[in-house]
């Protein structure tokens, strides 16, 4: 029973840290999304070997599969910890990550409380879509070359 609930939980583990790690940009745009998935699916068959044929032991090759497999759990248990810790943080990635400092125009209280002129707020409003235009201009470069290297 503990052994099925085990395999179950690190199973779940393995699909949730994988899933995100195909989902980082920086790991996304280096290494193909099958790699990652292999190498997810051969850790986790290492993990069930270990726990199936390493748990009842006695083998050389059987304490050497558990071995691995437990300390594999182990390193994949921090890292979910870790991923889990930062998806909280950050609402699953709901909340809006990137607002331009220069975006105050756009809350009133905050142009009340700093006591801005219409003319400032209008200067903070040109800033921001300069700014904003500029971020997206240089995306698109970015997004460019990224094809450009795959390419090769």
């Amino acid at each position: 029973m503990f052994g099925t609930i085990l395999i179950s939980i690190v199973t779940l583990m393995h699909v949730y840290v994988f899933w995100r790690a195909v989902s980082v940009p920086f790991i996304k745009s280096r290494i193909p999304k099958k790699y990652i998935v292999g190498a997810g699916l051969i850790l986790w068959i290492l993990f069930y070997l270990g726990r199936v044929y390493g748990h009842h032991g006695g083998e050389t090759l059987a304490t050497v599969l558990e071995f691995i497999g437990m300390n594999w759990m182990a390193g994949l248990f921090l890292i979910f910890i870790c991923l889990l810790a930062m998806d909280l943080i950050t609402g699953f990635g709901m909340k809006k990550h990137h607002m331009s400092p220069l975006g105050i125009w756009q809350n009133p209280k905050m142009v009340q409380e700093l006591g801005l002129t219409d003319k400032q707020v209008e200067g903070l409003k040109k800033a921001d879509f300069a700014h904003r235009e500029k971020c997206l201009e240089l995306k698109s470069k970015l997004d460019v070359l990224h094809l450009e290297l795959e390419k090769l």
